[in-house]
């Protein structure tokens, strides 16, 4: 924590087809979280800018995108990934 506290400002450039719900984004989430909860500057583009995006419509709470492959989709595939049976949800990892 003392290596990041002695930046001044954090640049974030990623490609913007790296969705912020995703599992290899998740270091990125983790860095972005920190400079949003120490109030660091942040100049985004990109990933940066849809995980602000992200960040401040879900209130900072982690998504899990069961469909799509992560990619999510229309919401009318969902019962293939369900075969119909709703109750799977119960057991999804919040």
């Amino acid at each position: 924590m003392k290596r990041f506290d002695n930046l001044d400002f954090i640049i974030v450039d990623v490609d913007s087809s790296i969705l912020p719900w995703s599992i290899k984004a998740r270091p990125l989430s983790i860095l972005m979280k920190m400079c949003k909860i120490t109030e660091k500057p942040v100049l985004a583009s990109g990933f940066g800018l849809s995980w602000l995006v992200m960040f401040t419509a879900t209130q900072g709470n982690h998504l899990r995108i069961i469909n799509g492959h992560e990619n999510g989709g229309p919401l009318n595939k969902i019962n293939e990934i369900l075969d119909g049976n709703i109750e799977k949800l119960k057991f999804l990892d919040p």
